[in-house]
């Protein structure tokens, strides 16, 4: 699991490339909980990358994306790949979390 972290504005982008799964989820909370600023009001999991999230992956984002939703904060997916967006569907929760294609889309 490869995790980098970058700043757009006030979103603060997260890419993970590899497995999203039991053994790296904890690596990946600490990873971002570290980098979060207080300035941050928008978080970007970049998922083009990722090949494979299992369900403690799923469980992550579904905490994160309830937290900045808690606030007046912004959570979204990006970039998901074919087999990513597979489980996603499978699990029902294609329409739970918000999608953007490119960084592009993102406002600010």
């Amino acid at each position: 699991m490869n995790i980098s972290t970058r700043k757009k504005g006030n979103h603060l982008i997260v890419a993970l490339a590899g497995e999203l799964n039991l053994y790296n989820v904890g690596e990946v909370k600490n990873q971002i909980t570290t980098t979060i600023g207080s300035d941050t009001s928008s978080l970007v999991m970049d998922f083009k990358d990722l090949k494979y999230i299992d369900s403690s992956g799923i469980g992550l984002m579904a905490q994160l994306k309830k937290k900045y939703s808690a606030g007046s904060g912004k959570f979204a997916l990006m970039g998901v790949s074919k087999e990513v967006m597979d489980v996603l569907r499978i699990t029902a929760l294609d329409s739970f979390f918000t999608f953007i294609s490119s960084e592009d889309k993102l406002e600010g």
